[in-house]
């Protein structure tokens, strides 16, 4: 499980960046919190050692997806270019 904290640790930044005020409009949620319990959910899951929720997150990485919508409708969107390409390789050496 070590392997995974890494990507743990990158999720978790991006989960503390959606706030309460955060638009998730672009997104495709009605509000924040939605989304917020969606990540903590499948990020628990991840932790207890659930490798779909890996995939999951993956999606949400990709250009035009979740993450980026939402970095950019809220002012984070080099800070998500960085998170993003460094969740990508941690990726690929995990799922080698």
């Amino acid at each position: 499980m070590s392997e995974l904290q890494p990507i743990i640790d990158i999720i978790q930044i991006v989960r503390e960046k959606i706030t309460d005020e955060t638009d998730v409009i672009w997104a495709g949620y009605d509000n924040p919190t939605e989304l917020q319990d969606e990540i903590d959910k499948e990020l628990n899951e991840l932790k207890s050692g659930n490798l779909e929720m890996l995939d999951k997150f993956k999606n949400r990485f990709l250009p035009t997806a979740t993450f980026q919508e939402i970095s950019l409708s809220n002012g984070w969107g080099d800070e998500f270019i960085k998170l993003s390409d460094r969740f990508d390789k941690l990726y690929k050496r995990v799922r080698k």
